[in-house]
């Protein structure tokens, strides 16, 4: 398949998943105690306009685990377009995580899959939407039972923190949900950080002014998100901007605004059981990540992509469904917004280098 051209229209209608083996690593590492050994190198990008910012650097990590390491990594790839970056992406996530215990499910439209992950699922025009919190529940469910705690993370993200896993496990010893660093650096297509972001916990703690960035790497206890799950049907993305809605009991924001009334009951249905279970008191992981390159952000059209959602009339719970593999797919009530939330992932242009990260 060409990058950037979709294979939904082309894709059989049947459907399938299943289980590939756990890769020897990872496999192994419950009869290798103590594991200490530098991961694969990654490049920290900074900017040589900033006296704070020094130029690239090669920089290592260590991660250490015992052999009872509680806590799971799991990442999703969904990329109906085929874009090449969000593979590579993949892959130097992968490194960054070292030898901890990575679990990876992978979505395909035409039938190849390119990852050697842990789950495949094939899948056609039915599922094209966003599918990344559904797949984390379906692997929640499905990790072995000896992980106790589970951090989702973006496979598009490095830490710069070597000892974040560790610090994880310990902030979930105190909060049931936690958020993984503090900022989030935006390199653009020449690896030159152009902005960074504070995380959303971070913002409201220190009272900072301006956005904070809600999304991209979150831990919790496996137990609260078997009882709670992560909100799945908002199928254009922007989950865990409703997941910070529900962590901190705020019912209206600019999501909200842009949904059709029946979005709002079914979210705020989900939601009002988050609240409960939290309160708001949510953990915050030190050090920061940086966002790897995947086309400008302009092109992910945030204002935009729920508009489309409530000028449709969208109605989670009748025009969504969930599959027997596991994935939300169209009912069947709204060809017209189907295809429009396919044209959307093409419109990304995750290939194209341009200025903005």
């Amino acid at each position: 398949m060409t990058p950037g051209l979709c294979a939904i229209c082309d894709a059989p209608d049947s459907v399938s998943t299943y289980s590939l083996p756990i890769n020897k690593s990872r496999d192994s590492y419950l009869q290798m105690g103590v594991i200490n050994q530098p991961a694969r190198p990654f490049y920290l990008f900074k900017s040589a306009t900033r006296p704070d910012r020094v130029e690239s650097t090669v920089f290592y990590l260590e991660p250490t685990m015992s052999a009872t390491s509680p806590l799971a990594i799991v990442t999703t790839h969904f990329n109906p377009c085929g874009y090449q970056k969000l593979r590579d992406n993949y892959f130097r996530f992968r490194a960054n995580c070292g030898e901890l215990p990575l679990f990876t499910a992978e979505v395909s439209f035409d039938g190849r899959f390119h990852l050697n992950a842990d789950w495949n699922f094939s899948a056609n025009r039915r599922h094209c939407m966003w599918q990344k919190e559904a797949l984390i529940n379906w692997i929640v469910r499905n990790l072995p039972r000896q992980f106790t705690k589970v951090a989702w993370i973006d496979a598009d993200l490095l830490f710069l923190n070597p000892d974040w896993y560790a610090e994880t496990i310990n902030q979930l010893e105190q909060f049931p949900v936690v958020q993984l660093y503090e900022n989030i650096h935006y390199p653009n297509s020449t690896g030159r950080v152009e902005f960074a972001i504070p995380s959303i916990v971070r913002k409201r703690r220190e009272g900072l002014a301006g956005h904070g960035q809600p999304g991209g790497a979150w831990a919790a206890r496996r137990d609260w998100l078997e009882a709670h799950s992560l909100y799945d049907r908002n199928i254009v993305g922007a989950g865990d901007v409703l997941l910070t809605y529900a962590l901190f009991g705020q019912r209206s924001g600019y999501l909200t605004d842009r949904s059709t009334p029946s979005m709002n009951r079914d979210f705020r249905r989900w939601g009002q059981g988050v609240w409960e279970s939290v309160r708001g008191e949510v953990g915050l992981v030190k050090g920061d990540l940086v966002h790897l390159y995947h086309g400008c952000l302009t092109n992910r059209q945030y204002p935009e992509r729920n508009e489309w959602l409530l000028s449709a009339g969208f109605d989670p719970q009748r025009d969504v469904t969930v599959d027997s593999n596991g994935l939300l797919a169209w009912t069947g009530r709204q060809p017209e917004l189907a295809l429009r939330v396919a044209r959307y992932f093409s419109e990304r242009h995750e290939d194209d280098v341009g200025a903005a990260a």
